[in-house]
């Protein structure tokens, strides 16, 4: 669900370290009674360059000969499913601790 909230960007080039501009919004209050007009957001363009390191994440499934030998259904598939399962708990995590991170510095 964390990582719908996240922007796909687009790397051009081998580098591993990225630098890209500095966005905020302005801290306002957002509720709005009846009959109110809703409050504009004001964006902050160009409060600097943060760096962006880039990494990857990634798991092994390893299944014995004696495994697929005697099982009675289908051990690659259920073992792949598992590990995106695996794969996709943990980009959440790594998510949910950025986003406490930002939170924190806010």
């Amino acid at each position: 669900m964390l990582t719908n909230l996240l922007e796909k960007v687009t790397v051009d080039g081998p580098g591993l370290v990225i630098q890209m501009p500095v966005f905020g919004i302005t801290t306002q209050n957002l509720d709005v009674g009846e009959n109110q007009e809703y409050p504009e957001l004001t964006i902050k363009v160009g409060g600097g360059y943060a760096n962006v390191t880039l990494g990857k994440s990634g798991l092994k499934i390893s299944i014995s000969e004696e495994t697929i030998k005697y099982s009675r259904f289908d051990v690659f598939n259920t073992a792949l499913k598992e590990g995106f399962k695996n794969l996709a708990q943990w980009k959440e995590r790594k998510v949910a601790k950025m986003l406490l991170e930002v939170a924190q510095t806010a």
